[in-house]
């Protein structure tokens, strides 16, 4: 009986070729018809797997079928391609074309191969997706507030400055403010610091406060990085403060008296006068004074104590108490030595004190011109700078080069009548 010829596999069915399979070669044949062929020859492909010759299978089809329905200028493998990425797409919304566009921007962006681009989607995606669960920035700004309140418990003057600053924001940037955080750049960051701030030390104080509020937002999972960790900050020139001359010095502590016959403001600002001496000759910043008792103040030491909580760095510290001080301090009776050094109705008594001794509005007040005036005469006399950093509380002395130390016109004769401006019969109160 004549032995039945096998049937031939129809044209693009993988095929096992055993023959090469025991060579160790790709054994999946894949004969391909002249009116499949790209060349328009028959020809046959070899693939490792039945899977792989399958979909090539596959493939060479769907080219077959983009020829016959017109898809002109694309060979096949180009046909296939493309109706493979219209399959990909159906139902995304998005054109073949919006998605090549797409591709070129990012390689014109400096974004080239595919493993770039990506890494490049799902970095965006992860932003998409804070910005979409952020709140805005006033909404994590505010937050930020009440942490500070009542978590870390900041001192109620910083919980006011913040306060005040981000209530200028939200007046000047009110389109910035109601973005969601996650989403807000650094130079959206520096163009609305230099809208609501107006000179550039606050802009970059605004820089470093605000620094707080993305620390917040990360922290919370609103936001992946801390856009103002990308500014530079601002070189600014500091404003030259001189200091005040000993006959300055001298009408300001004098005018913290009771009223004389022609004082027609019937004041007696004698309270002050304690106050006024210790900023003068030990340079505490104001309001720290403010949190200053007369338990702090040490005769037989000869120091005063600005404790951690009254400090405004958070550092506890010992100031010196010069004889000029002590002496000012001393007219104050022992038994009156308690409580608060500050009297009531501190800020309107220590402008009236200013008024009195010649300051005003054709000759305004320098801000911190004490402070200023303490350090350029204690580094005159003295010029010891680490000495003056730990008397002053500042973390590098660096800042008291630059801004707190100012010799223009000031002579050793000059530091030496400072340093001995003390209570005379006189004038003893």
């Amino acid at each position: 009986m004549e032995e039945k010829r096998k049937k031939k596999a129809a044209p693009l069915t993988p095929v096992k070729d055993v023959s090469r399979e025991k060579m160790g070669k790709a054994c999946w044949r894949l004969s391909i018809p002249a009116s499949f062929s790209e060349s328009g020859k028959r020809e046959q492909r070899f693939y490792p797997s039945y899977k792989k010759a399958l979909a090539a299978a596959g493939e060479i089809k769907l080219g077959k079928v983009a020829v016959d329905a017109g898809i002109v200028e694309l060979t096949q493998a180009q046909a296939v391609e493309a109706l493979s990425a219209l399959d990909i797409l159906e139902g995304s919304g998005i054109g073949l074309v919006d998605a090549c566009r797409l591709v070129k921007r990012m390689q014109e962006a400096g974004i080239g191969d595919i493993a770039e681009i990506e890494h490049a989607f799902k970095l965006g995606a992860a932003q998409i997706r804070h910005e979409k669960k952020s709140p805005s920035w006033s909404e994590a700004a505010w937050e930020m507030v009440r942490v500070k309140e009542k978590i870390t418990r900041r001192r109620e003057r910083t919980l006011q400055q913040i306060r005040y600053m981000i209530r200028r924001m939200e007046k000047r940037c009110p389109d910035f403010c109601v973005r969601p955080i996650g989403g807000i750049t650094g130079e959206e960051c520096r163009a609305a610091f230099g809208r609501a701030f107006d000179s550039p030390i606050q802009q970059d104080k605004a820089r470093v406060v605000f620094s707080g509020v993305w620390t917040l937002a990360m922290k919370r999972g609103w936001a992946l990085s801390n856009p103002t960790r990308m500014l530079d900050a601002l070189k600014t020139q500091e404003r030259e403060i001189r200091a005040l001359t000993p006959e300055e010095v001298e009408r300001l502590l004098l005018a913290c008296r009771p009223p004389l016959p022609d004082d027609s403001s019937q004041l007696d600002l004698t309270s002050v006068q304690p106050a006024v001496a210790i900023l003068v000759f030990a340079g505490i910043r104001p309001e720290e004074l403010m949190r200053l008792t007369w338990e702090d103040v040490s005769f037989e030491d000869g120091v005063i104590t600005v404790r951690a909580a009254a400090s405004k760095t958070g550092g506890a510290r010992h100031v010196t108490v010069c004889e000029a001080l002590r002496a000012w301090l001393s007219l104050v009776p022992g038994k009156e030595r308690k409580g608060a050094i500050i009297p009531e109705y501190w800020r309107s008594r220590w402008e009236a004190v200013r008024k009195r001794a010649g300051w005003g509005k054709k000759k305004p007040w320098p801000k911190d011109v004490l402070r200023h005036t303490f350090a350029s005469y204690h580094a005159k006399t003295y010029a010891d700078f680490g000495k003056l950093q730990m008397e002053m509380g500042h973390r590098s002395a660096e800042l008291l080069r630059n801004r707190y130390t100012n010799m223009v016109g000031l002579t050793g004769e000059m530091a030496k009548q400072f340093w001995k401006l003390k209570p005379s019969l006189g004038n003893q109160i």
